[in-house]
């Protein structure tokens, strides 16, 4: 390989890297205002926040991303405390 394509292809796997971290700083970001809610038992709010971190967790960094699942677990832990046992399971 060429240097330039090398040089272009190391690039390439920072920019990668750089978009998971910033996803992943999203994340997070949302998940503290859900956690807040969850804590105060405003289900609804919490619910709401999840479901956009689990989303765009997916989108961005794939369904199997460890960041992904934690938005699926935390979703999941709310669907149970309001009673959707089912869609929690689901999930």
């Amino acid at each position: 390989m060429g240097e330039g394509r090398a040089a272009w292809s190391a690039s390439a796997g920072d920019l990668q890297e750089d978009a998971w971290a910033g996803a992943s700083k999203h994340a997070d970001q949302h998940g503290q205002p859900a956690s807040t809610f969850w804590n105060k038992g405003r289900w609804d709010e919490a619910e709401e926040l999840e479901v956009q971190v689990m989303e765009t967790s997916k989108r961005v960094l794939g369904p199997e991303h460890p960041d992904t699942l934690t938005s699926m677990n935390n979703l999941s832990f709310t669907w149970k405390a309001m009673g959707k046992q089912a869609e929690a399971l689901k999930l």
